[in-house]
């Protein structure tokens, strides 16, 4: 705070929220907190001498201004303090401020010490402050108690990061995060003075007059989707690369510290981890929403995954474009998205509507949002009625994920074998005209028979949407999987065929829900998932129906030894595929390495030195600013093999890590750049972001293969730690790479001096020479385990010669 140049970022502490209701939201904070610790340790420190010392009879011993130290009736503990008040009806109290905390009370002059000079030799610690950015709601411009209630209730005691603006006479301006969640809660709003930084991001220019070709890129409704022209395609697709390539540097991402509301940023997607531009939209407690400007979706964030946008990658505008199929419109957001997904539309715009445009879409010269009108049914499936924590034997039917599939229950599985039999003497003879619907007799939710594309069999189904090309989407009732269709394969369903209730349970696995929605659609998991599941009957326990009918089941393979649990399983498979690994550096066959840690000559670490230590320091820079300022996400259920950050204790810094061994609620890591390690709480693990894994290991695990063991390790240390080593790698096992020292580097040849040193006569394996014969190598007798080994050889050899 000795400073007078502004902005400046700072962690501080939030000591005291005052409650004047006023235009400024005011606060103290503690800027300095180390220095505060030191004050606090000092009055601890003296705490009985200060209870032992005599205080004062009357508050005219206490003149205005005065300090001293005073004891809080609150904790009993002593602080400095400012005598700010003498109450007039009461000679025996006195009004204090905590000088290091901002807040006043009234304390008896019996709980007053004077105390020596020496003791405010610091400072005050706490600043009187207000709130930057926003102002209350009202007319009369003044905070009231909910609001102020509000922030002190998420504020208080707590450590932040604020950017100070400047000043207001004693008071300093101090931007907060909190300023985002007071707006998004009406609490406050914008201050007009501070939204000059945010107009970096201009709407795409839009000409409602013509015909565009387009790809529809975020659906949330018929009324409410994004679009992209395709003449703009390749300028997205130059951003995205060039961000792609800031984010890969290492360096180039610099953390988000101002959070108004508008604020431009960069921002991972979590479906496909790809970093993209986006505005802050709206906050909710410690997070943010944030609204990809690019694509129209929108993600919660915590404030630590945010990341500055740099200036260059604001020249493009925001490439979404908001619309709508109106009002009238009726096709539901599944339809849209079948109609649309992947696919080059015309766009023509009917009018603009508050910012969004109201157009007709046509893929092939056909309006999509031109469905037959549907008129209700009165004819439906009955359903199967299942209850809460109970166990049924089932057959997987059909898979979409494993959270999304269904069942038939195997006790029936002969009913639907009797009816598939009905339908295939009644449907597949030639002569079915007379069960042909017309399409003003197709509406959503009509049992009928369907032919299924892929074996032209007929089916129960039951009709989903109805297009106007003839087209209607049915879904197979007994078997759970749906397709779009024409018309001529769409028969009127008997009646008798009615009776038996849909066979298809919709299902998903429970406790998966922790787990990203786009790795379980993702190919690798669902196609584990047939393995596990298909062509098998497997028994599962009902844990939830949801109100959409969902049946949320554990499942169980109990035909195997040992019966699987399908769900732990499913949960193994998708943690092993989002693991985040550190790739190895490629490595030739000769190297010189620094050697970083040296615990003996065949367990060492060294850094490759054709790499640059700059990188590596910057590196190490932005991932300390990143862990050490933002919230983190802690690594859940850690094993052997997980890499990880966490802190090096011995200089408060964070530092990649991977585990070696876990135990209980403790674990080994190995800071994977450095070598060195230690056990660490696994509640101080979290988790590496994959930004950050992309800078190979730096630290390669060595092993001298020919040192000897008598050589001096502590005289070996001295030579080879924090040196520059040029060694012949040899081969590499597992993940430590067995090397020899080259004869012709010079920081070697005092190495290899010591090594020849203390290098003894070792045993030979004999060398066969004839059919009838061994050749012997000499062996000097220097030990009593070479003298036994001789006497076994001696005796082998004399039956060799009976023989």
């Amino acid at each position: 705070m000795a400073s007078n140049s502004f902005p400046q970022e700072n962690t501080l502490r939030i000591t005291h929220v005052s409650h004047e209701q006023g235009k400024l939201l005011k606060f103290w904070a503690q800027f300095d907190l180390n220095a505060v610790q030191e004050i606090s340790d000092t009055l601890t420190q003296y705490h009985q001498v200060l209870k032992d010392a005599p205080g004062f009879l009357h508050q005219c011993q206490l003149p205005l201004g005065s300090l001293c130290c005073a004891r809080s009736f609150r904790d009993g503990q002593w602080y400095r303090a400012k005598v700010v008040a003498l109450p007039p009806t009461n000679g025996s109290v006195v009004a204090v401020q905590y000088i290091d905390y901002g807040n006043v009370d009234i304390v008896s002059v019996g709980d007053i010490r004077q105390i020596e000079e020496k003791y405010f030799s610091f400072h005050p610690q706490a600043v009187e402050c207000f709130l930057a950015d926003v102002v209350p709601p009202g007319p009369d411009g003044i905070w009231n108690q909910t609001s102020i209630a509000f922030f002190e209730e998420q504020m208080l005691m707590k450590e932040v990061v604020g950017i100070i603006l400047g000043r207001l006479g004693e008071s300093v301006a101090v931007r907060l995060p909190i300023a985002c969640v007071l707006v998004a809660k009406g609490f406050a709003v914008p201050h007009s003075s501070y939204r000059s930084d945010n107009d970096g991001l201009r709407a795409m220019p839009f000409d409602a007059t013509k015909q565009h070709q387009v790809y529809v890129s975020h659906i949330e409704s018929p009324q409410k989707f994004y679009i992209h022209l395709v003449e703009k395609e390749s300028d997205l697709n130059s951003l995205m690369d060039a961000v792609t390539e800031l984010v890969a540097s290492g360096s180039g991402l610099i953390p988000l510290n101002q959070f108004s509301l508008g604020m431009p940023c960069i921002a991972q997607f979590s479906s496909d981890e790809s970093y993209c531009r986006g505005v802050v939209c709206g906050v909710t407690g410690a997070k943010c929403r944030v609204f990809f400007v690019d694509y129209g979706n929108s993600e919660t964030k915590s404030f630590s995954e945010l990341f500055q946008l740099p200036r260059e990658f604001m020249t493009l505008p925001a490439q979404a474009i908001e619309c709508s199929l109106g009002s009238e419109c009726t096709i539901n957001t599944t339809e849209l998205i079948e109609s649309t997904c992947n696919k080059r539309l015309l766009c023509t715009v009917l009018k603009q509507d508050n910012g969004s445009y109201i157009v007709t879409l046509y893929v092939d010269g056909r309006n999509i949002a031109s469905p037959i009108k549907l008129r209700p049914n009165c004819l439906k499936f009955n359903r199967i009625n299942l209850m809460g924590e109970t166990a049924h034997e089932v057959v997987v039917s059909h898979i979409q994920s494993p959270g999304n599939f269904y069942c038939q229950l195997a006790q029936e599985t002969s009913n639907i074998d009797t009816v598939k039999a009905e339908i295939v003497s009644v449907y597949k003879g030639t002569d079915n005209s007379s069960f042909q619907l017309l399409a003003e007799e197709c509406w959503i939710g009509r049992p009928v028979c369907a032919r299924f594309s892929e074996d032209s069999e007929w089916y129960r189904a039951e009709i989903m949407s109805v297009f106007q090309d003839n087209k209607v989407e049915v879904w197979f009732i007994d078997y759970g999987n749906s397709e779009v269709t024409d018309l001529e394969n769409i028969k009127c369903l008997k009646p008798v065929l009615q009776k038996m209730p849909v066979q298809a349970l919709q299902c998903s696995l429970f406790g998966i829900e922790a787990l990203n929605r786009s790795s379980l659609e993702s190919h690798k998991v669902v196609e584990f998932f047939e393995e596990l599941t298909l062509n098998n009957i497997l028994v599962v326990k009902i844990k939830n129906i949801t109100k959409n009918g969902i049946h949320e089941v554990l499942m169980y393979n109990m035909t195997s030894n040992p019966p699987v649990d399908i769900n732990e399983e499913i949960k193994v498979f998708v943690s092993s595929l989002n693991q985040i690994t550190v790739p190895l550096p490629p490595v030739e066959e000769i190297e010189a390495v620094y050697v970083s840690y040296f615990e003996s000559p065949t367990c060492f670490f060294g850094q490759l030195s054709k790499y640059s230590v700059k990188d590596l320091e910057q590196f190490q820079e932005q991932l300390n600013l990143f862990y050490s300022n933002g919230s983190p996400e802690t690594l859940l259920n850690p094993k052997v093999g997980d890499f990880a950050c966490t802190v090096f204790s011995e200089d408060g810094h964070f530092y990649r890590g991977k585990l070696q061994s876990v135990s209980g609620t403790y674990c080994d890591v190995l800071f994977i750049d450095y070598g060195n390690g230690e056990k660490k709480d696994i509640k101080s693990l979290y988790k590496l972001l994959p930004k950050f894994s992309l800078l190979p290991q730096q630290g390669l695990h060595l092993s001298l293969v020919n040192c000897p063991p008598r050589a001096p390790s502590d005289k070996l240390r001295d030579l080879m730690q924090d040196n520059i080593l040029q060694v012949r790698v040899l081969q590499k096992r597992e993940e430590v790479y067995e090397v020899e020292l080259t004869e012709n580097f010079s920081g070697n040849v005092t190495i290899l001096e010591i090594m020849r040193q203390h290098e003894g006569p070792s045993l030979q394996k004999p060398v066969f020479t004839s059919t009838r014969g061994f050749k012997w190598p000499e062996i000097a007798i220097e030990s009593p385990a070479n003298h036994v080994l001789i006497s076994l050889c001696m005796k082998y050899w004399s039956l060799v010669k009976e023989l």
